[in-house]
């Protein structure tokens, strides 16, 4: 499931991990904790979403609203 999602990242478009979970028959949980696994890896990048939010992209757990209202979103770095 890893190459796949990575194939899927690579093409270039935006999937949610409701779109990754459809596509790959598994639910976004699973997904979740696959793109955390591959971004521990160094083969994805976690981007944030918020415009200037001040965290330099290190993380939003414990981030302000307006970053917890918005999804992670990934690219590939491999």
């Amino acid at each position: 499931m890893f190459s796949e999602i990575l194939a899927l990242l690579s093409e270039g478009k935006t999937l949610s991990q409701y779109d990754l979970a459809e596509r790959l028959d598994t639910t976004p949980e699973i997904i979740v904790s696959r793109l955390d696994f591959l971004q521990r890896a160094g083969y994805l990048r976690k981007i944030c979403a918020v415009k200037d939010c001040g965290k330099k992209c290190t993380g939003c757990i414990g981030g302000s609203v307006a970053a917890q209202n918005f999804p992670s979103v990934w690219e590939a770095t491999k």
